[in-house]
């Protein structure tokens, strides 16, 4: 199921109660005001209306196969997400799932996480078996090949305000204060880790 709550935590209801196996990411349409969501299990990426969740699309189920993050930038009509299926990759179409374009499929394994740059027009993606953190333009351009070296099994991004925020499972081998890493977004300087016990992810947008 995918639930929504209020920002304090209450009020949580189901969004999305069926039609569902193993929901693996989501993304928010903020200006069409829709969720967009991808599925490990049934290889299919669908859409809905947050104030109507029974407004529901299948936007993709074809050539599709193991679905783990998704992104949206409203601005573009664009989403992008990423394949862990046997040939692993990660893939921009429109937003309604047409004109689909494969922008990485080499050097990359288990590519699990992504977050987009909207003003540079990057996309910013983990690799949780390669144990490192890329980039690449929209267009498939410009891809930077091991970026930043991290500690492994990067889970969920978040890129906001000129920094990208990381979550992995780093907690398991120093201090639990260290969870989060923000690198500069152009080089390997300026890393600083907050604190917080986090698991595996979760993005509050105001």
């Amino acid at each position: 199921k995918i639930f929504s709550a209020t920002r304090n935590g209450t009020n949580v209801t189901t969004f999305i109660g069926d039609g569902l196996d193993i929901t693996e990411g989501i993304a928010l349409d903020w200006v069409g005001r829709n969720l967009y969501w991808v599925d490990s299990s049934l290889n299919t990426i669908e859409v809905a209306n947050l104030e109507n969740p029974s407004a529901r699309a299948l936007l993709v189920h074809e050539n599709v196969s193991q679905p783990r993050g998704i992104a949206v930038d409203p601005r573009k009509g664009l989403m992008f997400w990423t394949d862990w299926g046997q040939n692993p990759h990660i893939e921009r179409a429109n937003m309604d799932g047409t004109d689909r374009k494969i922008i990485v499929n080499t050097k990359i394994y288990w590519p699990n996480t992504i977050a987009l740059d909207l003003t540079t027009d990057r996309v910013y993606f983990a690799d949780s078996k390669l144990d490192y953190i890329d980039f690449v333009n929209y267009d498939g351009t410009a891809i930077r090949t091991g970026a930043y070296q991290y500690c492994p099994h990067s889970h969920t991004s978040l890129y906001r305000r000129s920094h990208l925020s990381i979550i992995n499972q780093c907690w398991k081998q120093v201090p639990r204060s260290r969870t989060v890493e923000r690198p500069d977004t152009d080089s390997r300087s300026d890393t600083s880790v907050h604190s917080g016990g986090l698991g595996q992810g979760i993005v509050v947008l105001a």
